[in-house]
């Protein structure tokens, strides 16, 4: 091993001889023979100087050439850690170091990248040198996605996010890249098991809670290719059975919420076809975790963006409500999505509870009483989440058929000043509905809350109309003291 001196010395004039050599035509330089050389007086050179060899002005060789020769070294291990350090460092930001730091990850980046994705691999230095580029992309992602803000700050994020997203190579291999970073993301392992996701459904679509902001930064980035080409990744995830629905569910939110009004149509057009195929497959061939995959992208889709996929109920009675168009229409399919939702009750959210007891799917001759079965033990499961329901009155839910119908009534109500056609039509076509299950609703006084006044109007109304039971309107009376 050779001393600094000898060192600085070496570097000196290797790096005036590189300059020789390129002011003066006709004089021949071996960059190979310059790498072996590098590599055997420097044991352990920094980050900087490796630069600025292999990518800066300099250029003595090439970057991809320095790492197959020291990957089965010990240098090697020296220079990923190095790497690593560098890219998520804060003191990138320090005035006097943040342009030439950006200028490094700037060139290291794209290298890297074509290392992994424009490798021949046609002889076994470049097969290393793929998996090694694999690796050091892999270790990059999973620290852009941590939520310990040790391993991986905001600032640097947001410049390391940046970098990768001006990299100046051809789409084509940047595609490959964010597909792949993509599926290493929804790979990851979950302890959610089904029945989590099922009762956190609502959760999930709802705001993106900060620990998980680094996720949603670097998603974002990688999600920004074709709609068809993150629909088959997703599709891919959808069919393992360790599926991590987290993740998969962010995904399908960022990516709605980055698509354009003019794209909006084509992403939830190909999520109805995708959630359509697994309810039929799952159906046809008794597949529980095809339609739980199918029930979990719709509920999402709907309570994410009602307004360009669908309401629940409107997309439950799409599917399951017209005998033409239905995907349970024979004994066997009915029969075994009865007993798939009997066995989610203990973990299904009210509101899609209610949207089942509500909207009755097209019934095959003699499974009524499996049916009646079902909304009997749903109605059972209502009424244990009383106070969870009182609470969304005053927090309208569109998914809440109920709830939804009643909002309606009272903005007509309050718009007309009379009581709305809705009601009568509620009396004449749907009675037992009406005397069920909207004024128990509509009667209903949360603990703690007044009604509103539009609501105290509508019920005043109703009773000197004469549409409100006598008995009903007594109870009513009496817990408003």
């Amino acid at each position: 091993m050779i001393g600094n001196k000898e060192v600085k010395s070496f570097i000196k004039r290797l790096l005036t001889f590189s300059c020789l050599v390129k002011k003066t035509p006709g004089i021949g330089f071996n960059s190979q023979k310059a790498m072996l050389l590098f590599c055997d007086r420097i044991t352990c050179p920094s980050l900087e100087l490796i630069w600025l060899i292999t990518c800066s002005k300099y250029k003595i060789f090439g970057f991809n050439s320095y790492i197959m020769e020291v990957a089965l070294s010990s240098k090697f291990q020296s220079f990923v850690n190095q790497l690593m350090i560098f890219c998520f460092s804060s003191c990138l930001f320090e005035d006097n170091k943040k342009r030439k730091g950006t200028k490094m990850l700037q060139d290291f980046l794209p290298e890297i990248l074509i290392g992994a994705f424009c490798n021949p691999e046609i002889n076994d230095r470049l097969k290393l040198l793929k998996k090694i580029s694999h690796e050091i992309l892999t270790k990059i992602t999973y620290r852009l996605i941590s939520k310990n803000p040790i391993m991986c700050s905001f600032m640097t994020r947001q410049l390391l996010l940046a970098v990768i997203q001006g990299v100046p190579l051809a789409n084509s291999i940047k595609r490959k890249y964010f597909s792949l970073q993509l599926e290493l993301i929804l790979s990851r392992h979950s302890d959610l098991t089904h029945k989590d996701i099922l009762r956190q459904q609502e959760k999930f679509a709802g705001p993106v809670e900060i620990e998980n902001s680094a996720m949603c930064d670097t998603i974002s980035l990688f999600i920004s290719e074709p709609p068809q080409e993150v629909l088959e990744l997703l599709e891919k995830h959808l069919r393992n059975p360790e599926v991590n629905w987290e993740s998969l569910l962010l995904v399908i939110t960022l990516w709605a919420k980055n698509e354009s009004n003019a794209s909006s149509s084509t992403l939830f057009s190909l999520l109805k076809e995708t959630i359509r195929g697994l309810m039929t497959t799952g159906l046809n061939e008794k597949k529980e975790a095809d339609i739980l995959a199918a029930f979990i992208l719709a509920r999402h889709c709907c309570l994410i963006s009602p307004q360009n996929f669908a309401r629940y109920e409107k997309w439950y009675v799409t599917v399951f409500g017209n005998e033409t168009t239905s995907l349970a229409t024979t004994p066997e399919t009915f029969t075994f999505l009865a007993t798939v939702l009997t066995s989610w009750i203990p973990n299904e959210p009210v509101c899609f509870l209610q949207v089942h007891a509500t909207y009755w799917p097209h019934i095959p001759t003699g499974m009524r009483n499996i049916w009646s079965d079902y909304v009997n033990l749903s109605k059972v499961r209502i009424s244990e989440y009383n106070e969870v329901e009182e609470a969304m009155e005053y927090e309208p839910n569109p998914n809440n058929p109920i709830q939804y119908h009643i909002e309606m009534i009272l903005k007509s109500f309050d718009s007309l000043k009379k009581i709305p056609e809705g009601i009568s039509e509620m009396l004449m076509f749907r009675k037992k509905y009406y005397h069920e299950q909207f004024l128990p609703a509509l009667l209903r006084k949360p603990h703690g809350i007044a009604l509103s006044d539009g609501r105290l109007r509508l019920i005043e109304a109703l009773n000197t109309a004469g549409k409100l039971p006598s008995n009903l309107y007594k109870v009513y009376k009496e817990n408003l003291k």
